[in-house]
């Protein structure tokens, strides 16, 4: 990725505009293709948390079964960034490549494919250790050999002083990621929090639907069923009901709704809210009358924007 801009944008987490584009080849088995996507971006999320503990490449690929997928932060991202960024890719997964073979989705600072094909090197997936060099080490020996005193002498004396600052370090180190992890805690339970607001009791949705009825039965796909309501009020929504396959917990889901709710846009359908019951998990949208709304939920709907495009 190569992008340049007249204002800084180094360290800044950019979701939109974002792009995306998805296989003109279906699966066969879309319900178990879900799954294991679904497992899959699992995975890559916790390999790059994984990763961000030791170094600076955000980046991850694994394979399931004959799904390949990868997905990349910017490197100038905070660990928080890059995992809200991932985060709201994977939550536009279903819209943008539901029951197809293969697809993209990016934006200014992260990408996530998938292939049922290997598309890179299959041994970035495993650690690959390098061997320390002989040659090096007995150069060394020799130089040592030949300066025996003088080098006992230095390491005499700079010994205590590095190990003074190393200590110095570790300690200004350890305080500042035990403050960080304090501070992304604190962030967390707030959105949690924030969450309360957006949720809708189950039976009401339940009446809103008349229970599920086949007759409010507006559409489907691999990720979920999705029916016409009216709340008490007279509103009129669409209620998506989630496979009970996703292996999704709460608090992933919540956060997951949370990101669904900031993104705005024309041609993205309005997220009201959600409910959550068991292993029920819905999603309560919008209706949209005058088109037809399985356009929005399963991806069928195309965006395209002028300042921002990958070809």
């Amino acid at each position: 990725m190569f992008r340049y801009t007249s204002r800084i944008i180094l360290g800044q987490m950019e979701p939109v505009p974002f792009s995306y584009t998805s296989s003109n080849v279906s699966v066969t088995d879309k319900e178990g293709f879900s799954k294991g996507l679904g497992d899959l971006l699992d995975s890559l999320g916790a390999k790059i948390d994984a990763a961000n503990e030791t170094k600076e490449v955000k980046f991850a690929a694994g394979v399931k079964g004959t799904i390949y997928a990868l997905a990349q932060c910017t490197p100038d991202l905070s660990e928080s960034d890059c995992r809200i960024c991932l985060a709201q890719i994977f939550a536009g997964v279903p819209t943008c490549c539901d029951g197809k073979t293969g697809g993209w989705w990016t934006n200014p600072s992260c990408y996530f494919r998938f292939e049922v094909y290997p598309f890179f090197d299959l041994s970035v997936t495993s650690e690959q250790k390098q061997p320390l060099s002989s040659h090096n080490n007995n150069t060394r020996r020799s130089d040592q050999g030949k300066s025996k005193d003088r080098s006992k002498t230095l390491i005499f004396a700079v010994v205590p002083i590095v190990a003074i600052i190393l200590g110095l370090v570790f300690l200004f180190i350890y305080l500042k990621r035990r403050r960080k992890k304090k501070t992304l805690k604190e962030n967390a339970e707030n959105e949690f929090e924030s969450t309360d607001s957006l949720h809708f009791d189950f039976e009401t949705i339940r009446v809103a639907t008349d229970d599920f009825s086949l007759t409010n039965k507006i559409g489907e796909g691999g990720f979920g069923v999705v029916y016409k309501g009216h709340l008490p009020d007279g509103l009129e929504i669409a209620v998506k009901r989630l496979s009970i396959h996703s292996g999704q917990g709460n608090a992933e889901f919540k956060t997951e709704v949370l990101l669904m709710t900031k993104l705005q846009h024309k041609n993205l359908v309005k997220l009201f809210g959600f409910s959550i019951k068991e292993s029920e998990r819905l999603l309560v949208y919008e209706f949209i009358p005058n088109t037809s709304l399985d356009r929005f939920l399963f991806g069928i709907y195309s965006l395209s924007f002028d300042l921002f495009s990958f070809r």
